[in-house]
């Protein structure tokens, strides 16, 4: 009896550990840069691509969302899901919310700034709201929102062990599924037109 029970009692300790980590799908290396419009003394505008990983996940450079108050990006990144066993979970799917429609205002730069101080003032990184205007229509669409899901972002979380100054760097919401590159829709273009043609050679 007493052998079952500390069977029973290691199988619970270990699911506890395994729910904890439950949306963490691997490590990648992640490798950011940013541009205006500026955002009081800080860039607005981030663009990052994901060189490789363990995981098989990789892109173009790509629109990302900045979602903490570190500075710089160190590389090595640990990528989750954005599921409800994330402490910050709360927050975040909001912010995530703002990664999936931030585009009904607008698709350039400056919009994209106007989402960014959205994201931020969520999180609670800095205050860059306005009372109007594009970020303030932004932040308040996304505070309606609780339990969003999606399955369209990573959350980037970079492990201070990882990074090598042995400090955190900022953390980021990357697109799960890469905008395809134009080299990559040619191919697809021209395999299609291959299939056409075979076929047509069959029926004549």
């Amino acid at each position: 009896m007493k052998k079952l029970i500390s069977f029973f009692a290691v199988a619970l300790f270990l699911s506890i550990a395994l729910a904890a980590n439950a949306s963490m799908v691997g490590t990648g290396d992640l490798d950011v840069t940013w541009s205006g419009p500026m955002v009081g003394n800080y860039y607005g505008d981030y663009d990052g691509q994901v060189v490789s990983s363990n995981f098989g996940y990789t892109t173009g450079v790509e629109e990302v969302f900045c979602v903490s108050k570190d500075d710089g990006n160190g590389g090595l990144y640990d990528f989750y899901t954005i599921t409800s066993d994330l402490t910050n979970y709360a927050t975040l799917s909001k912010a995530a919310w703002i990664a999936d429609n931030w585009t009904r205002w607008g698709s350039d730069d400056a919009t994209k700034v106007e989402a960014q101080k959205a994201v931020w003032q969520i999180m609670g990184v800095m205050n860059e709201v306005g009372t109007s205007g594009t970020d303030y229509a932004i932040y308040l669409a996304a505070n309606k929102i609780s339990n969003y899901t999606t399955d369209r972002w990573y959350y980037a979380v970079s492990p201070s062990q990882s990074a090598p100054t042995g400090t955190n760097y900022q953390d980021f919401l990357t697109p799960v599924t890469p905008t395809p590159i134009p080299a990559a829709l040619w191919l697809l273009g021209t395999g299609l037109l291959g299939l056409v043609g075979l076929r047509r050679k069959f029926k004549a």
